[in-house]
């Protein structure tokens, strides 16, 4: 923390005076401040002239603890046709002029994949070499959104600036998705919390947040057809949808026990677009619960195929 502790100027022009009170510009919390002086003479701002600032380091610097968060994608790739492995790189620093200690990260990752997506984490989250943060073996973006283990071992020096690293595998239903990512910091500083929202990308922004932005595609000329699906009502996977290339549509779409029995008939063309959410429309009626977990098969004829598609898929809760 820093105070200006002197203004001197020279011009050749006669009355000219500082356009801001010393006292103001020794600002309380100089972290992240931007003092701007103007110089002017007696009828206006219009004069120009040569100004000297002397700043002084402050012996009596304000509390003023502060953190940042940045986050970004370090590296993805594709696993199949409709999955993805992505790795997120979460940046964070201390701003402040104190030790900063209860460090955490959150991310709900839930939240960010949505009844379009469903993901699973890829082991646990790792951190960057010489780590003083405390990592949360336990995270899954879900049930546990927290990043690390945030109790005093769990810190940040001054200017310090640490990594952490997650990876998940995310499966998708084909279409061209955008998914947008924030993470969120906290942490202790002379018994002051401070917080911070993540930037998009590795450079540190305080109080700028901005989404981290994945876009995921379906490749041309590519039919997607799940293998299960987990109409639970929890947002992920919860719906059975069939995504198929311009110019194809889906001409007929049964579903099956496994002894036979037709379970589903799609006559709307829901299939590729809401989808299915396991709920029996023919045959035997299971009330709004919709069918019992199992084996099933589809029978599907797309317009530019002469054959029926049939294959078993897995229905799980």
């Amino acid at each position: 923390s820093y105070r200006v502790s002197a203004i001197t100027y020279q011009s050749s022009i006669q009355g000219l005076v500082v356009g801001a009170n010393i006292s103001n510009v020794a600002a309380t919390c100089m972290a992240r401040t931007q003092k701007d002086i103007s110089v002017c003479n007696t009828i206006g701002c219009q004069a120009t002239g040569e100004i000297g600032i002397k700043v002084t380091k402050n012996s009596t610097a304000p509390d003023c603890p502060a953190i940042g968060i940045a986050l970004s994608i370090s590296d993805s790739s594709k696993i199949n046709s409709i999955c993805y492995k992505i790795t997120y790189l979460a940046l964070v620093k201390n701003f402040g002029n104190s030790k900063l200690t209860n460090v955490q990260v959150v991310d709900s990752l839930s939240k960010t994949f949505d009844n379009n997506a469903s993901y699973q984490m890829i082991g646990q989250p790792i951190l960057g070499q010489n780590s003083t943060l405390k990592v949360n073996p336990n995270f899954n973006g879900k049930d546990d959104v927290n990043l690390l283990i945030a109790d005093s071992t769990s810190k940040l020096d001054i200017t310090q600036m640490d990594s952490i690293f997650f990876t998940i595998k995310v499966c998708y239903n084909g279409r061209v998705e955008t998914f947008a990512n924030n993470a969120y910091v906290k942490a202790i500083g002379n018994e002051k919390i401070v917080t911070d929202i993540s930037n998009s990308g590795i450079e540190i922004r305080v109080n700028e947040a901005t989404s981290t932005i994945i876009e995921l595609s379906l490749s041309m000329g590519e039919v997607i057809i799940p293998e299960g699906f987990s109409p639970n009502g929890d947002g992920n996977n919860d719906n059975y949808i069939i995504s198929v290339p311009t110019g194809i549509t889906v001409e007929s779409c049964e579903f099956y026990s496994r002894w036979g029995q037709l379970v589903f008939k799609d006559t709307t063309g829901l299939i590729t677009e809401q989808g299915w959410d396991g709920v029996s429309n023919q045959g035997i009626r299971f009330g709004n619960g919709g069918l019992p977990d199992g084996t099933y098969y589809y029978a599907i004829k797309l317009s530019n195929e002469n054959e029926y598609r049939i294959r078993f898929i897995s229905l799980v809760r």
